[in-house]
């Protein structure tokens, strides 16, 4: 996994089987911040997606917790309810890997 803004560089990460990692994108003073991704897995990493990961929408979001979660079959996304998650969603298939 690496994850990209035009500020900041996390990763590249190697996440295991089962494993989790989680960090706080930080946010701007503009409201501009977008963070993209890319996961890539299976042998060789030969599956991969390239995906925006956090956008910030106003300067009131403050981003909240966004739980991806990537599986065999297709990554999925859960936006869980809190103080700065404005619309919250339950998990559902966001990407299909890219063969």
């Amino acid at each position: 996994m690496r994850c990209y803004s035009k500020n900041d560089v996390i990763g590249p990460k190697i996440i295991p089987i089962g494993g989790h990692f989680i960090d706080n994108f930080r946010t701007n003073i503009w409201s501009t911040t977008r963070f993209m991704c890319t996961l890539r897995q299976g042998p060789n990493y030969r599956h991969y997606q390239n995906f925006t990961a956090f956008k910030q929408f106003s300067y009131k979001d403050y981003g909240g917790l966004w739980d991806w979660i990537a599986r065999e079959d297709k990554i999925y996304l859960k936006k869980r309810p809190g103080l700065h998650v404005r619309n919250p969603v339950n998990m559902h298939k966001v990407y299909d890997w890219i063969y």
